[in-house]
């Protein structure tokens, strides 16, 4: 028996198909590869960056309580400082709040009103609003309208009170008793 005669490029027709075959697996094996690679990276990278957000957060929070309670603990010295000090002038009571102050570079003004908004003493120089308008503000009225000695934070706002000061703050204020003497 005799094969039939080929034709030119007939015989590799075979190899040319395992080959196809071949490429068309490794193609796929690729793809599934690529893919299965790409989703487990983008969950790592989605998982870390959730860590970081968390630690980010959890030492921002860690680094706001030891500010906060620092803020507080320096409102409660000032709060001794002026119901221990009713012997002592309004001047030597600013004194004692200016070097309060420059122990804290973050502290814009301290200031100690009586219950109508006028300035008793303070760190800032001249009140630019009249006592009425202070005692109307809620930063004001809340301690005032408190049983208790509880600290209130204000809103940010551009501060107003003293001539020549305009930096946005955030005010504590507390309910403190003074008896100048």
């Amino acid at each position: 028996m005799k094969w039939p005669a080929r034709k030119k490029g007939q015989g590799n027709s075979l190899q040319m198909v395992i080959t196809g075959f071949f490429m068309g697996g490794m193609f796929l094996l690729l793809l599934f590869v690529s893919v299965s690679l790409v989703t487990r990276l983008s969950t790592l990278l989605e998982e870390n960056a959730m860590e970081r957000t968390r630690q980010t957060v959890d030492q921002g929070n860690a680094s706001l309580g030891v500010y906060v309670n620092g803020m507080l603990e320096t409102m409660d010295f000032l709060g001794n400082l002026v119901a221990t000090s009713s012997d002592a002038s309004q001047a030597a009571l600013a004194s004692d709040m200016a070097f309060l102050q420059s122990s804290r570079k973050d502290v814009a003004a301290m200031a100690l009103f009586s219950p109508r908004g006028e300035l008793l003493a303070g760190t800032s120089g001249e009140q630019s609003k009249t006592p009425a308008e202070v005692s109307a503000c809620s930063w004001f009225q809340k301690p005032i309208n408190s049983l208790t000695a509880t600290v209130y934070f204000s809103s940010p706002y551009v501060q107003n009170i003293f001539q020549g000061q305009h930096a946005w703050i955030i005010t504590l204020s507390r309910s403190v008793e003074y008896r100048s003497g």
